[in-house]
């Protein structure tokens, strides 16, 4: 196929492809996936792996765009503990999360608390070793063996808040929402700096959302949600590292601490077009 051909067959499927529902996906440099750490609010496609983005989920669209809560018509109350690790005791953590929607004549609301306690990785003891200066003899073994303390868990802290306003003549509800998470420990962190005795994790993650619902007959419906996230995290790393001193002539110990900063801003615009076979549904 020639270029021209190949870029009138792309224009042809934009213009006739469908439109999907997008996804925030927060970049972070960590090895291991973080969905578990982060799954605190109600949704009915749970059980189907949390797939988001091909199908509708009336529990869960609120916290995602906060306009679509002017489609719940009785409040509801959510709150179900959760347990979750990761293979090769590379972490885990538990989550108490509550929540509660509820309309109030023409208006709307939601709030959500959640306090979470994350365990980081168990890695094994490693053995170290500092060799002497050629032509040097030391008694006694060399090799030293640096085993990290226990792990400790640290405990996150949650909240949610949203309010809208449903305008019925015309279809439209109007909504904001804030969310607000405290965090001391994040899966997978740990995992980026190998031989450290501790990391001293403290932080925030802030996220706005503004979101807009125009419906028409035939279950046709409009979204569109813009939103800023911030991540500001600081983690303090502290290693022992091993010398020769020659003094003494034997291999010593010294600790060092290693001051790193994670932080990622992600500002968002989505539009969505839906149908009759998009489900605009309305929750009972």
């Amino acid at each position: 196929m020639t270029v021209p051909g190949a870029l009138a067959l792309s224009a042809l499927f934009l213009m006739t492809a469908p439109t999907l529902g997008a996804q925030l996906i927060s970049i972070k440099t960590v090895p291991i996936a973080q969905g578990d750490q982060f799954n605190l609010f109600p949704s009915l496609n749970q059980g189907m792996g949390g797939v988001a983005i091909g199908l509708p989920d009336t529990l869960l669209d609120p916290f995602r765009n906060p306009a679509k809560g002017g489609r719940l018509s009785i409040a509801r109350f959510f709150g179900s503990p959760m347990v979750y690790g990761v293979s090769n005791n590379a972490g885990g953590g538990r989550t108490l999360p509550v929540a509660a929607i509820a309309p109030l004549g023409s208006w709307f609301g939601a709030l959500s608390l959640a306090v979470q306690e994350v365990d980081p990785s168990s890695p094994p003891g490693s053995v170290l070793m500092g060799p002497p200066p050629p032509g040097v003899v030391v008694q006694g073994p060399l090799p030293i063996v640096v085993t990290p303390p226990a792990p400790e868990s640290h405990g996150n802290a949650y909240v949610f808040a949203l309010v809208g306003k449903t305008l019925p003549k015309q279809k439209v509800s109007l909504a904001a929402s804030f969310s607000w998470a405290r965090l001391n420990a994040m899966d997978g962190v740990d995992l980026l700096y190998p031989g450290s005795q501790s990391i001293n994790q403290f932080g925030h993650e802030v996220d706005v959302r503004a979101g807009l619902l125009k419906e028409w007959a035939g279950d046709r419906a409009l979204d569109a949600v813009v939103l800023h996230n911030h991540l500001g995290m600081s983690q303090d790393v502290s290693y022992l590292d091993l010398f020769w001193d020659p003094g003494t002539q034997s291999v010593q110990q010294r600790p060092r601490v290693d001051h790193e900063l994670d932080r990622t801003d992600t500002w968002g615009l989505q539009r969505r077009r839906a149908g009759a076979s998009a489900g605009s549904r309305r929750g009972t």
